[in-house]
């Protein structure tokens, strides 16, 4: 599945931000937060409370927050150690899984609802654009 994927490799690269008052443990909190407020959108269409072109819009305005990551792991990983890197993955690697395993199960419960339009699908596939 692309949105797995992508998600996944979303998380474990972009360790990094773009200020010297960044740190990567501010990335990796920034994008748990970014993870768990899209599964709120998605549990809120399974459960009627928002509709799936809303979700779709919403969801596409977090995509737009993806390429803040990806600027953030570029303008650091110049000054990152390996070392620095694994220590912040291992060090998040449990609250990752979490939140993307509750990311998954709010996708699934879209589907079971049948509130998945086809534009919740797009919104969903592209929030990793940059």
């Amino acid at each position: 599945m692309k949105i797995t994927k992508t998600f996944l490799a979303l998380f474990l690269s972009s360790l990094l931000l773009a200020s010297c008052t960044d740190t990567h443990e501010a990335v990796m909190r920034d994008q748990i937060e970014w993870l768990d407020e899209a599964t709120s959108v998605l549990n809120n269409v399974a459960e009627g409370t928002t509709s799936s072109s809303e979700a779709a819009a919403k969801m596409k305005a977090l995509g737009r927050q993806c390429e803040d990551f990806y600027e953030r792991k570029e303008a650091l990983s110049a000054d990152a150690t390996p070392e620095e890197l694994l220590a912040t993955t291992q060090q998040y690697a449990e609250h990752v899984a979490e939140s993307f395993q509750k990311y998954l199960q709010a996708v699934e419960k879209v589907k079971e609802s049948g509130k998945m339009s086809e534009e919740l699908t797009s919104a969903l596939e592209n929030m990793d654009a940059p």
